[in-house]
């Protein structure tokens, strides 16, 4: 019998420093650039990590179980295999289809409340209450049909084909006259409007076309301060209480009047954190056979 020895994790940068070699690595995130060609049923795999180092990934002929078809230019893999070197040069070499695993990163669409406005000054309430959306997932969602609505359920159906991008953004408001309240709005709701004083002052809910809560905010009247919008920094972070650190007040100026409202619709918040993915499902080839060492 044998004991199976785990792979020890390098980055790109620690396998080329050749530190672990003649060892069992496993790197990972490499994103293939270039499929080569080789000899006797070798070939070389050239690879980059995200900072930018390139690793060759050696596959020694058809022992693997590997081929060319196994692996596709500008994907990204998880690589495990025997760390060595050929001309000096660091290679590691797989020795199974287990030790290549496709990283699948399949797109989703993830909308928050990302920024509102309660208390405008530049114009009246009933002018300039605005609600943006973003969508900081990697697809485009349409929103026809879904609703919003405050903490007295006080609701309006978005009732237009609406396509929020993948890393953008939706303003909605109380009115969609530019030349009112110097907004670019891409829907107006009718039925309720944002509260500026209590203890939560109000409430703001996302719900899908199915009723289900895609995204819920609430807020006091430190929220509410005239004239200035608040804005989610990291979109990928817990953002359901406004008077959170994930929410700030917006410095940048919109709109008309000669002291215009402060805010960032439809675009980039002041004090953005650039959000956390989630991890990507990794794709494998089945089980992976242990190197073993004998006792």
């Amino acid at each position: 019998g044998g004991t199976a020895i785990a792979a020890k994790p390098n980055t790109a940068a620690e396998a080329l420093s050749l530190g672990d070699e003649g060892e069992l690595i496993t790197v990972s995130g490499l994103r293939v650039v270039a499929i080569g060609g080789g000899t006797s049923g070798g070939f070389n795999v050239t690879t980059v990590s995200a900072t930018n180092d390139t690793l060759i990934i050696r596959v020694n002929g058809p022992a693997t179980g590997l081929t060319r078809t196994s692996f596709t230019v500008d994907e990204r893999y998880n690589f495990t295999g025997i760390l060595t070197r050929f001309n000096a040069q660091p290679q590691l070499k797989p020795r199974f289809p287990s030790d290549v695993q496709q990283i699948v990163a399949t797109p989703v669409a993830r909308i928050i409340i990302n920024e509102f406005i309660a208390n405008p000054n530049a114009v009246f309430d009933s002018r300039g209450e605005y609600i943006e959306l973003h969508n900081w997932g990697t697809a485009p969602a349409n929103i026809q049909n879904w609703t919003i609505e405050d903490a007295a359920a006080n609701k309006d159906t978005i009732n237009v084909s609406l396509i929020v991008p993948a890393g953008g953004y939706v303003l909605l408001a109380i009115n969609d006259t530019t030349s009112v309240n110097g907004l670019q709005v891409d829907w107006a709701w009718e039925r309720f409007s944002l509260n500026n004083t209590g203890t939560p002052a109000d409430r703001i809910v996302l719900k899908d076309a199915s009723g289900a809560t895609v995204d819920s905010v609430s807020y006091a009247a430190g929220q509410a301060q005239a004239g200035v919008a608040v804005g989610v920094r990291d979109p990928s972070a817990e953002n359901a209480d406004a008077t959170g650190s994930n929410w700030v007040a917006q410095t940048s100026t919109y709109g008309p009047g000669a002291t215009p409202d402060r805010g960032t619709p439809p675009a980039q918040n002041d004090g953005y954190i650039t959000p956390t993915q989630p991890t990507p499902l990794v794709r494998g080839g089945g089980s992976l056979a242990p190197l073993t060492k004998k006792q």
